[in-house]
């Protein structure tokens, strides 16, 4: 071993690859770094970091609801559309990429960093329960989410929705109502700076599209019109 570390041949090698590895490294570390506070940033993730997801509200009235087998039944209470409650795990999965990961053995880290903090809540019936110490992302339209109600309210959203819930409009544009279309905006509380993420569609589909547009590349449902698309 001794002569190995004396032969200039091999400590030329050793020496270079301790230097890549002093450069490398804090190189490395602080690509990671700057790339995930600019990402932080953007969804404003301050200390804490929060982030509040908002469904869909739907206030079942008793004997409002058809079992699994299509039977009437006695159920009353506050539920949330099924393709909201599978597709939130896109947006779980995708602030779990957020984590840093350290010294993986293979494919799997060996530790891990996780500072967000990710709830998901069904819609408050007013907008004075909306939590304000997070970023914000409301799903669907104002007619099931009051949360969405005060991002076009409050947040100024530059696209909501018309004619009762029925179509989509911007400042400058004709409003569309087709059953595909989703919207998926970023905005900014003039007075606080909160950050909200405003996802949603005429109907299911584009809704689930404008989820899976920002957070996750899965397979959208198939588009279908629905009698009447009216509140999503």
């Amino acid at each position: 071993m001794a002569s190995l570390l004396t032969n200039s041949y091999v400590a030329n090698i050793l020496s270079n690859i301790a230097t890549i590895a002093i450069v490398a490294l804090p190189g490395g570390a602080w690509y990671m770094l700057s790339r995930r506070r600019k990402l932080l940033a953007f969804f404003g993730l301050r200390r804490p970091r929060r982030v509040f997801v908002y469904t869909s509200r739907l206030d079942v009235p008793c004997g409002g609801s058809l079992g699994i087998d299509r039977s009437p039944r006695s159920f009353a209470g506050i539920a949330t559309p099924d393709y909201e409650v599978k597709l939130i795990a896109n947006i779980n999965g995708f602030f779990g990429s957020f984590t840093l990961r350290f010294l993986r053995w293979r494919t799997a880290p060996l530790l891990r960093w996780a500072d967000i903090e990710v709830q998901t809540l069904v819609s408050p019936a007013s907008k004075e329960e909306i939590r304000r110490d997070g970023t914000v992302i409301t799903i669907g339209s104002p007619a099931y989410n009051a949360v969405s109600q005060a991002v076009e309210d409050d947040f100024d959203a530059p696209v909501r929705f018309v004619k009762d819930n029925l179509e989509l409009a911007t400042r400058t544009g004709t409003p569309v109502g087709d059953a595909a279309n989703g919207v998926v905006q970023r905005v900014v509380d003039p007075t606080t700076g909160q950050v909200a993420f405003y996802l949603a569609g005429c109907a299911a589909a584009g809704c689930s599209g404008a989820i899976v547009r920002k957070f996750g590349p899965r397979t959208c449902p198939r588009r279908r019109r629905p009698t009447d698309p009216r509140g999503r």
